[in-house]
């Protein structure tokens, strides 16, 4: 199962629309991370077999890495199945150190 954490509602539209033709997947826009708690606390299992992508649209930066946080700590052990969390960050807004 893949988990595609995008800061912002944008993101996951465009994840959304380049893996539509691809695989089932249900897609959380621009959610409450509550949204995605309920998802991952019924069965994870259960969303594995119907959905093997989830991609959810937080709203910015500020919290993100809290949100990758605790779906990284409600995701361990909750399926037999190996579970991939990828998050999605994009550079606008931030000074580049080089």
């Amino acid at each position: 199962m893949n988990i595609i954490i995008c800061e912002g509602k944008y993101d996951a539209i465009f994840f959304d629309e380049l893996s539509k033709e691809h695989t089932p997947l249900y897609t959380m826009y621009d959610a409450d991370f509550k949204k995605l708690q309920a998802c991952m606390g019924r069965s994870l299992d259960y969303f594995r077999v119907a959905y093997p992508l989830i991609i959810y649209g937080d709203g910015g930066k500020p919290k993100i890495y809290k949100v990758l946080e605790k779906a990284v700590g409600m995701s361990l052990g909750k399926s037999k199945d190996n579970i991939y969390i990828n998050l999605i960050l994009d550079d606008d807004g931030i000074s580049t150190m080089i």
